[in-house]
């Protein structure tokens, strides 16, 4: 066997998507690897797509796939677009910073932010990429979309507990073509893209260059200034380079993306009405929002519609991200030798200010992240067909974030509010925060086949991770003005914010174990078994957003008594039980495919509260990372497609989830349960509680159903338009098209259990339909879509407010849009 046509065989390419399976087969390989020919090997189109689709159904692991074809006819360009697809993945997107995907309901964790690495991984072309803003941008050129389950590092990349997100872009291809794209929809939608392929070298060297231009208006505009919040103004730019020798095969990629969005606005508490708060205790703040607003900056509330915002200084958040890799493949006799360099650097600038809306310019400012990242994998792989299979591997991973937060950020509103004179316009708690990881990993995974029917599969990780940070707090102040720093300082902490300090680089180490172990059975060619036990492990957290001083006022003046602990969260374990069967029927024309998981999560990783006491034994808390003692998901898959007839599928999936807290003692109280202790207070005085246990209870903001379902169907009607002079495009036979989609999204709880006044969210459906006209040769493709049709804008989160904030909410996807594709192909 010629090494070309071995290498598109063997298991080196596409690692991730089968984590350890017992079928283990590149993403790039052709249908069948010893027909393989330079042209035809590496076009990764509608062929491509089926073709993992193909390898995922055959896979002993769960693993969802959204092939090309549907990616391209659908218009799918983001994880959000993605997600409608698949029942039980949440990408969370808000800002590009604050998005946190989820597998099974886990990700990050409760506003861990960027210092918390999450359970759901992310790759891309066979690289890991760990900072949220990697994952920002539209994805355009793909070639297959997936969600593999279950610890994940026992094949390649980072370890991972819940799962990873998988995509592959096309690669480089021998047989020249270029794909142009152009979109117009509502809110003044426009997207262009471009797809050119070819070789640089017959037989030796092809490129491939994506680029997208993606921009609209915004469906939410502010009243003053008309800006459009939740706009897009994005494009990118990927390049790539393949080289194919007798012996080796290289593939080279960078790629450049920039989005100048207003996106902070959906990340802040936006008003829909006056603090609604009452306490657990039957008390409540002696005055409203509204009456401390007018009473404290003279004038009236001027709106609780989130659709019609007043906001004093908004700004966009431009978001730059780089990316180089390359994957190196050698052959060394029948073994295969795979090298894989990636470096990536993303840049994301806050410019919102949360507690803007009314005009009102207070205090909460936002902050900007720098993210750099490179890995390193080097993996040796044993020929495919053999009785045992076998892969090694080393991993490296560096990864180096800086946050600088700038969330107290006075503004010209801000001595009236908290009626702090010293409280001058610009005077901020700047926040240098750094939070770094390093990790050196090996790993092996081997498939025995027992015989034809039964295999099974092994896999191990050792990793070692040393995760270490600081945290510096440097006020920008005014030095010769009316008021002294030391007096600005002081109105910085009696604002909530921190004054100057530094805790100096905090390190800690941990040796890590990932291991599974992966039987199947093939009982026969229409039904396959298969069952996993896995045990994964997460790092500790850096506590990048709750890094501040603990203070107490004593006669008039704050005194620094404490400090939340960068590091003093423990490392997240998970073991996670799988039994599932993946099933075909009727000449492969129904696929059906069910999995039953149980995982549990010990010393989970939350956001808590290091509390401390004032002179008068009142609790002062700060946030901070910390563990949950043990958290549960346990749920049932499914997912599908069926052809009832010719050209017409079907295809669904769905998810029942229970996820919940089986110890969780020490959870912070809500705010209905935070009320104050007045002076002089009676003995019998109940004071509110400094923690709360969540034992027992199910997780909040998680469906516990949710259901995907859609079609698409296609009718020839022949060449209608011939002599019709319209051009050679008007002689080719032309075919109608049209698709559905329905994602269904159970009720959703979005207060703590224990909170007075509940609030949940309504079930709801997005159902986005398309239609049109495509030439039999896909050279000309038009398209008229809807999407979100039933004009649902699900509220994230909610929140009764209090004397200083309003009842408010997060908004989630945005509303019904219509428009029209048009795709041409040229030789």
């Amino acid at each position: 066997m010629t090494f070309r046509r071995w290498l598109f065989s063997c298991a080196s390419l596409a690692p991730y998507t089968l984590l350890g399976g017992s079928l283990l087969v590149g993403s790039n390989a052709p249908a069948l690897a010893q027909d393989a020919q330079v042209g035809d090997v590496f076009v990764q189109g509608d062929e491509a797509g089926a073709r993992r689709e193909a390898q995922a159904q055959k896979a002993p692991r769960a693993i969802k796939v959204v092939t090309s074809d549907t990616i391209e006819e659908q218009q799918l360009q983001t994880l959000d677009d993605f997600a409608l697809k698949i029942s039980n993945y949440r990408p969370n997107t808000s800002t590009a910073q604050w998005s946190f995907a989820s597998i099974r309901g886990v990700g990050a964790g409760s506003n861990t932010g960027v210092g918390a690495h999450s359970a759901t991984g992310f790759v891309l072309d066979n690289v890991f990429w760990q900072a949220p803003g990697f994952q920002w941008m539209n994805f355009s050129g793909i070639s297959s979309f997936e969600v593999a389950y279950g610890p994940q590092g026992t094949a390649g990349g980072k370890n991972t507990t819940m799962g990873s997100v998988v995509i592959h872009s096309q690669a480089p291809s021998f047989t020249r073509r270029a794909t142009l794209e152009t979109s117009y929809g509502s809110y003044g939608r426009t997207t262009e893209k471009v797809n050119v392929t070819g070789p640089i070298i017959e037989d030796a060297l092809a490129y491939r260059v994506t680029a997208y231009f993606d921009r609209d208006n915004g469906f939410i505009h502010d009243q003053v200034t008309g800006a459009g919040y939740g706009n897009f103004d994005r494009w990118g730019v990927r390049g790539q380079l393949l080289f194919v020798g007798d012996e080796i095969s290289d593939r080279l990629i960078f790629s450049y993306a920039s989005s100048n969005e207003y996106r902070n606005y959906f990340r802040s508490a936006i008003p829909i009405g006056n603090s609604s708060l009452i306490y657990a205790n039957g008390t409540a703040p002696a005055t409203s929002y509204a009456q401390n607003f007018s009473s404290r900056l003279g004038r009236p509330v001027l709106t609780f519609d989130p659709y019609k915002p007043y906001m004093a200084r908004e700004g966009t958040d431009p978001q730059r991200n780089y990316t180089v890799s390359n994957e190196l493949n050698v052959g060394i006799g029948d073994y295969l030798l795979t090298s894989i360099s990636a470096y990536g650097f993303e840049r994301g600038l806050e410019r919102g200010f949360s507690d803007g809306n009314q005009l009102a310019a207070i205090r909460s400012g936002s902050m900007d992240t720098y993210a750099g990242q490179g890995s390193q994998e080097l993996r040796l792989s044993s020929p495919k067909g053999q009785p045992f299979e076998w892969q090694v591997g080393l991993y490296g991973f560096a990864e180096d974030v800086l946050s600088q937060m700038h969330h107290t950020d006075f503004g010209a509103d801000a001595t009236k509010w908290y009626s702090l004179p010293a409280a001058l316009p610009g005077v901020t708690d700047w926040w240098h925060v750094k939070a770094t990881s390093h990790q050196a990993a090996g790993y092996a995974n081997a498939t025995y086949h027992i015989d034809e029917q039964a295999a099974i599969t092994f896999g191990i990780r050792d990793s070692w991770e040393r995760r270490s940070g600081s945290a510096r707090h440097r006020p920008s102040l005014y030095y010769g003005a009316q008021y002294s720093p030391f007096q600005q300082e002081q109105a910085i902490i009696a604002a909530g914010g921190w004054g100057w300090t530094d805790t100096g680089v905090q390190a800690k180490n941990r040796n890590m174990l990932t291991a599974l172990v992966n039987p199947e059975y093939k009982y026969n060619d229409n039904i396959t078994l298969f069952g996993l036990v896995g045990r994964g492990e997460k790092a500790s957290a850096v506590n990048i957003t709750g890094t501040g001083p603990i203070y107490v006022k004593r006669d008039g003046v704050y005194y620094l008594v404490d400090h939340a602990p960068l590091l003093g969260n423990k490392p997240e374990v998970s073991w996670d039980y799988e039994l599932g069967v993946k099933t075909n029927w009727l000449d492969e024309r129904l696929f059906l495919n069910l999995t039953a998981y149980w995982t549990d999560l010990y010393n989970f990783q939350v956001v808590q509260s290091k509390t401390s006491y004032d002179t008068n034994g009142a609790p002062i808390s700060v946030s901070n990372v910390g563990n949950a003692e043990q958290a549960r998901m346990r749920g049932f898959e499914f997912d599908g497609r069926w052809s009832p007839i010719e050209k017409l599928w079907i295809t669904f999936s769905g998810s029942l989830s229970d996820a919940r807290w089986v110890k969780y003692t020490q959870a912070p109280a809500p705010s209905d349960w935070a009320w104050s202790t007045p002076a002089n207070a009676p003995a019998s005085f109940i004071k509110a509680p400094q923690y709360m246990s969540l034992s027992n209870t199910r997780w909040t903001n998680l469906p516990r159903w949710a259901f995907r379902a859609g079609a698409n169907y296609e009718q020839p009607l022949g060449a209608v338009f011939s002599g019709s002079g319209l051009g050679p495009w008007a002689e080719q036979p032309i075919s109608a098209f049209g698709y559905f989609n329905v994602a269904y999204t159970d009720k959703i709880q979005l207060t703590n259990p224990w909170s007075v006044v509940q609030y949940w969210n309504r079930p709801y459906v997005d159902l986005s339909v398309g239609a049109g006209l495509k030439t039999s040769d896909n050279r000309y493709r038009l398209t008229f879509w809807g999407k979100n049709l039933f004009n649902v804008v699900p509220f994230m989160s909610w929140s009764p407010g209090s004397g200083s904030t309003p009842t408010s909410v997060t908004l989630g996807m945005p509303p019904v849009t219509y428009g029209g594709t048009l795709s041409v192909v040229l030789d």
